[in-house]
């Protein structure tokens, strides 16, 4: 999965999202059109709800149904403590080889076996305001195991994903 899987209506613009959190306390779910489809150019709630029971293939075809909005896409926000983020140089490889290229950097950062990883990056824009530094990216890694889990309730439900995401990206792209 990767962080920033947008998603496009066939006109091309962002349509909005349907968007689930699951939590120690139940699942908030929430649907909003995006800034680009708002009368006002600002993003809009179009549902929203909290349910206190954990997210299943069951719980997650409920809302759907009653809490959703059909045409938009559907993400995910991992828990803070389901991935590592961490700010790493960039490596001097071709875009296609980043991937591959971080799993040999980060294997000696993270806790558990780096072949056991989904991993993903994002860059930092530091090249106009700092060109004498070199560039660096963020770079995440998650347990494909966990990623699993966090997603069957979708595939169970028949709900694709558009988007995985992490806290970090989710707020940025709210803000």
């Amino acid at each position: 999965p990767k962080i920033m899987a947008l998603w496009k209506s066939k006109r091309g613009a962002f349509v909005g999202w349907n968007a689930v959190d699951p939590g120690p306390h139940g699942v908030c779910s929430a649907s909003a059109l995006s800034f680009s489809q708002a009368k006002d150019k600002r993003p809009q709630v179009m549902h929203w709800d909290f349910v206190s029971a954990d997210l299943d293939q069951f719980k997650l075809g409920l809302l759907a149904k009653d809490f959703s909005t059909p045409d938009f896409g559907w993400t995910l926000p991992l828990a803070r403590s389901d991935y590592k983020l961490m700010v790493v140089l960039q490596p001097p490889v071709p875009e296609a080889e980043m991937e591959e290229s971080l799993r040999w950097s980060l294997g000696s950062m993270l806790d558990f076996p780096v072949a056991e990883a989904c991993i993903d990056w994002l860059p930092i824009p530091t090249r106009e305001q700092m060109p004498q530094r070199p560039p660096h990216i963020y770079a995440v890694a998650a347990k494909k195991q966990v990623i699993f889990e966090r997603t069957a309730p979708f595939l169970n439900a028949k709900r694709p994903l558009r988007a995985v995401d992490i806290r970090e990206t989710a707020q940025r792209d709210i803000a």
